[in-house]
């Protein structure tokens, strides 16, 4: 498998796999809305197939985590396109790396956190006043968990231990799949689908959810 950053060459492929995975282009939260086509992006890439990419916005010395895709799950993609994020927010001067997910999603909180993320942030009530500017957010989310709630994470560069020490030999710590996590990334406004999902933002929710796999 081998992770390098995203080419021109790699936008209808980036395209279809962000339509699969969140039903759209577009993934929203913190009231920010990003088209992901347009992005920086990583990618990881097997027998010229792309089997995980990482979207993300860099500034202000801090790189936002927007969506997080690892079709394959239980292979260290995830955790492969998270490092590779740091290194990318390390070599720009960046402090930190940053995400948000939302309150349901119990998986990809389990695979940051043990990624050496912190939880840094709670927002309530987020998710109900993005909900507002789009309606297809579902009320309940993963694990028919009520969805109200933004939580922010972040991995300082300065303290940070290496995101490969986590077990990720273990399929069941590994995934934070929720079934397919949906950050990505991010979170509240997942493109897509209509469910804000754990590891598969679900389309409506949150990008940066989605670090289904791994």
């Amino acid at each position: 498998m081998k992770i390098r950053p995203a080419t021109t060459a790699d936008g209808p492929r980036i395209s279809e796999l962000l339509i699969t995975s969140w039903g759209s282009h577009i993934a929203g939260a913190h009231g920010v809305a990003y088209d992901a086509t347009t992005l920086p992006a990583i990618v990881a890439e097997e027998d010229d197939r792309i089997v995980g990419l990482l979207t993300y916005n860099l500034q202000d010395q801090e790189l936002e985590v927007v969506t997080i895709d690892a079709p394959a799950q239980h292979r260290g993609v995830g955790t492969a396109l998270l490092e590779a994020a740091a290194e990318v927010a390390r070599a720009a001067g960046a402090r930190r790396v940053w995400l948000i997910t939302t309150n349901d999603n119990l998986d990809a909180l389990r695979f940051y956190q043990r990624r050496g993320m912190r939880i840094v942030d709670v927002r309530p009530g987020a998710v109900d006043e993005s909900r507002k500017l789009k309606p297809t957010i579902p009320p309940i989310g993963s694990y028919d968990i009520p969805l109200h709630d933004e939580l922010v994470l972040e991995l300082r560069l300065t303290d940070q231990r290496s995101t490969s020490q986590a077990d990720t030999d273990d399929p069941s710590t590994d995934d934070p799949s929720t079934d397919d996590p949906s950050t990505s990334q991010h979170p509240t406004s997942q493109p897509g689908t209509d469910k804000p999902s754990a590891d598969k933002p679900s389309a409506d929710k949150p990008c940066a959810d989605k670090p289904s796999a791994d």
